[in-house]
């Protein structure tokens, strides 16, 4: 009985001694023995393989670097606390790498905005610069069609006059007027160059758009004049081999109410001669290019 006892004895030591499977709260936590289920191992930072169990969702964490002892009234709640206060600095730090993360997408933002203004604003000032020089362009081209026009104007309309004579007795005098100008004009009247009194006037004036061509016919007793473009104004001949410097005054206009403007075609007309004057050459003066000085020079007489 006594062997039996002691064996007894051995055995109840021997589940005192046995290790525990999982630590309570407020008791070691290491490698080998993990927290119970609802706890966590709260370790410090210098020595993580050692903690104390604390209530949490397993695993392990760590409260700081402070050294932790699990002796001692209310460690549980001494570490929870350290846990805590760590997981607010977690947190803080979390927040400011996120204030400093949208400070950084922020800062991108407004240089990329800066970026896009200075486009805007130069692309806007070459725009202008463009219009401007286009502007300038057109108002120089402007200038030059108005002098164009005024020069125009001032010589009257431009016109080519051509007088085809009878061939035979009995066919027309004609006289062909063609607008050889870039805008149109008006023909006003035709005469006689030596008898202003045979005459006809347009009324109202016939309208000669750019290329166009008008006929006045004389000489016609019967007929002719029949076509739009064509006029009658005369049943005599204006032209006549006894008469010289006879011929057709013709006046036209821009408008019917600007100045008009005369144009001669003549029965005869005189060859044209060109002529180039000579230049005179002047007689080169003696002494010419001499300083002056009455025989001084640098403001003394020479010695004779």
């Amino acid at each position: 009985m006594a062997g039996l006892a002691f064996v007894r004895r051995e055995s109840t030591v021997a589940n005192q001694l046995s290790p525990a499977t999982c630590g309570a709260s407020g008791e070691i936590s290491t490698q080998l023995i993990g927290c119970c289920y609802g706890l966590v191992c709260a370790t410090s930072s210098i020595n993580v393989n050692y903690g104390v169990c604390i209530p949490g969702d397993g695993g392990s964490i760590t409260v700081g670097p402070s050294l932790i002892s699990p002796f001692g009234e209310g460690v549980a709640d001494h570490v929870a606390a350290l846990a805590a206060d760590n997981a607010a600095t977690d947190t803080s730090t979390t927040t400011d790498t996120t204030n400093t993360s949208e400070t950084t997408t922020t800062t991108e933002e407004e240089r990329d905005a800066r970026i896009a203004a200075a486009e805007a604003r130069r692309t806007a000032q070459q725009n202008e610069q463009q219009l401007r020089k286009d502007q300038k362009k057109i108002d120089k081209q402007n200038r030059k069609e108005a002098r164009r026009l005024a020069e125009e104007r001032n010589r009257g309309p431009s016109l080519a006059l051509r007088l085809t004579l009878p061939a035979v007795s009995g066919e027309p005098e004609i006289v062909k007027v063609t607008n050889t100008g870039k805008t149109g004009i008006v023909l006003n009247r035709i005469e006689s160059a030596l008898a202003p009194d045979d005459s006809a006037d347009l009324l109202p004036p016939y309208p000669l758009a750019a290329g166009q061509s008008f006929l006045f016919l004389s000489g016609v007793t019967t007929g002719g004049g029949q076509s739009p473009n064509e006029l009658n104004w005369n049943n005599n001949p204006v032209c006549s081999p006894d008469i010289t410097g006879d011929g057709f005054l013709i006046s036209a206009a821009f408008t019917a109410d600007s100045v008009n403007h005369d144009y001669v075609v003549l029965c005869d007309p005189a060859p044209a001669v060109a002529t180039t004057p000579v230049k005179s050459k002047k007689k080169k003066k003696s002494g010419r290019g001499r300083k002056p000085g009455n025989g001084k020079k640098n403001g003394k007489r020479q010695a004779g």
